[in-house]
Protein backbone atom coordinates (compact mmCIF):
# COMPACT_ATOMS: atom_id res chain seq x y z
CA UNK A 1 0.00 0.00 0.00
CA UNK A 2 1.09 3.17 -0.92
CA UNK A 3 1.68 6.39 1.76
CA UNK A 4 -1.50 7.91 0.28
CA UNK A 5 -4.11 4.97 0.51
CA UNK A 6 -2.65 4.73 3.90
CA UNK A 7 -3.61 8.88 4.46
CA UNK A 8 -6.59 8.19 3.02
CA UNK A 9 -8.06 4.99 4.69
CA UNK A 10 -7.19 6.50 8.03
CA UNK A 11 -8.94 10.10 6.82
CA UNK A 12 -12.41 7.71 6.34
CA UNK A 13 -11.62 6.56 10.00
CA UNK A 14 -11.45 9.57 11.63
CA UNK A 15 -14.83 10.89 9.57
CA UNK A 16 -16.34 7.18 11.02
CA UNK A 17 -15.45 7.71 14.50
CA UNK A 18 -16.48 11.31 14.48
CA UNK A 19 -20.09 10.06 13.02
CA UNK A 20 -20.58 7.32 15.27
CA UNK A 21 -19.82 10.16 18.01
CA UNK A 22 -22.02 12.21 16.75
CA UNK A 23 -25.02 9.43 16.56
CA UNK A 24 -24.26 8.66 20.22
CA UNK A 25 -24.29 12.30 20.76
CA UNK A 26 -27.92 12.36 19.26
CA UNK A 27 -29.19 9.19 20.73
CA UNK A 28 -28.49 10.87 24.08
CA UNK A 29 -29.94 13.94 23.22
CA UNK A 30 -32.78 12.03 22.22
CA UNK A 31 -33.08 9.75 25.50
CA UNK A 32 -33.25 12.91 27.66
CA UNK A 33 -35.98 14.59 25.44
CA UNK A 34 -38.00 11.45 25.50
CA UNK A 35 -37.48 11.13 29.84
CA UNK A 36 -38.05 14.59 30.24
CA UNK A 37 -41.06 14.65 27.74
CA UNK A 38 -42.80 12.03 30.18
CA UNK A 39 -41.85 13.17 33.85
CA UNK A 40 -43.43 16.49 32.33
CA UNK A 41 -46.61 14.20 31.01
CA UNK A 42 -46.70 12.63 34.22
CA UNK A 43 -47.02 16.10 36.09
CA UNK A 44 -49.80 17.36 34.11
CA UNK A 45 -51.21 14.11 34.50
CA UNK A 46 -51.05 14.30 38.03
CA UNK A 47 -52.01 18.05 38.53
CA UNK A 48 -54.69 17.10 36.17
CA UNK A 49 -55.95 14.49 38.83
CA UNK A 50 -55.99 16.65 41.58
CA UNK A 51 -57.80 19.57 40.06
CA UNK A 52 -60.55 17.05 38.89
CA UNK A 53 -60.67 15.43 42.26
CA UNK A 54 -60.99 18.61 44.01
CA UNK A 55 -63.95 19.48 41.50
CA UNK A 56 -65.40 16.07 42.39
CA UNK A 57 -65.36 16.58 46.08
CA UNK A 58 -66.80 20.58 45.96
CA UNK A 59 -69.80 19.05 44.04
CA UNK A 60 -69.85 15.81 46.36
CA UNK A 61 -70.21 18.44 49.21
CA UNK A 62 -72.93 20.69 46.93
CA UNK A 63 -74.81 17.34 46.77
CA UNK A 64 -74.93 16.18 50.32
CA UNK A 65 -75.80 19.59 51.51
CA UNK A 66 -78.86 19.20 48.78
CA UNK A 67 -80.04 15.90 49.63
CA UNK A 68 -79.94 16.60 53.14
CA UNK A 69 -82.46 19.99 52.59
CA UNK A 70 -84.39 17.47 50.17
CA UNK A 71 -84.32 15.03 53.27
CA UNK A 72 -85.74 18.01 55.57
CA UNK A 73 -88.17 19.34 53.14
CA UNK A 74 -89.72 15.38 52.65
CA UNK A 75 -89.77 15.12 56.45
CA UNK A 76 -91.72 18.40 57.33
CA UNK A 77 -93.83 17.44 54.58
CA UNK A 78 -94.75 14.04 55.50
CA UNK A 79 -95.40 15.33 59.05
CA UNK A 80 -97.95 18.00 57.82
CA UNK A 81 -99.59 14.84 55.74
CA UNK A 82 -99.49 12.83 59.47
CA UNK A 83 -101.36 15.23 61.02
CA UNK A 84 -103.56 16.59 58.51
CA UNK A 85 -104.55 12.33 58.05
CA UNK A 86 -104.59 12.38 62.22
CA UNK A 87 -107.06 15.14 62.62
CA UNK A 88 -109.02 14.09 59.75
CA UNK A 89 -109.14 10.63 61.71
CA UNK A 90 -110.38 12.54 64.98
CA UNK A 91 -113.01 14.54 62.84
CA UNK A 92 -114.86 11.22 61.64
CA UNK A 93 -114.51 9.25 64.50
CA UNK A 94 -117.80 9.73 66.16
CA UNK A 95 -119.56 9.40 62.36
CA UNK A 96 -117.88 5.62 62.23
CA UNK A 97 -118.21 4.55 65.82
CA UNK A 98 -122.04 5.30 65.27
CA UNK A 99 -121.92 3.68 61.53
CA UNK A 100 -120.23 0.42 63.69
CA UNK A 101 -122.65 0.38 66.55
CA UNK A 102 -125.66 0.53 64.21
CA UNK A 103 -124.40 -1.92 61.95
CA UNK A 104 -122.97 -4.39 64.71
CA UNK A 105 -126.92 -3.81 66.78
CA UNK A 106 -128.64 -4.08 63.32
CA UNK A 107 -130.59 -0.35 63.45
Amino acid sequence: MSVSNTGGIKTLLEAESKAQEIVQAARTYRSQKVKAAKADAAKEIEEYKQKKESEFQAIKTQSSSADADVEKLADSGSKEEIKALQATAEKGKPAVVKILVDYATGA
